[in-house]
């Protein structure tokens, strides 16, 4: 079984059946950028610094999308 379709089988929890609300699960996604930003800034590897800079952006920008909800 791929995770493709384990994903889409309903067996992992999405954003819509997760038991938060959506600002709690807005406050995960921002604790989860402070974290990749600490490791990107302790990384030595400048493409590799880019990438996490760019997935703790995006985590900040779902937390502002849930927090809109």
């Amino acid at each position: 079984m791929s995770l493709s379709s384990f994903w889409h089988n309903g067996r992992m929890p999405d954003e819509h059946t997760h038991p938060l609300r959506a600002a709690q699960r807005g406050e995960d996604y921002r604790v989860l950028a402070k974290a990749i930003r600490a490791v990107a800034v302790r990384t030595r590897l400048p493409a590799a610094r880019r990438e996490l800079g760019q997935l703790a952006a995006k985590y900040e920008r779902q937390a502002e999308h849930l927090d809109r909800r």
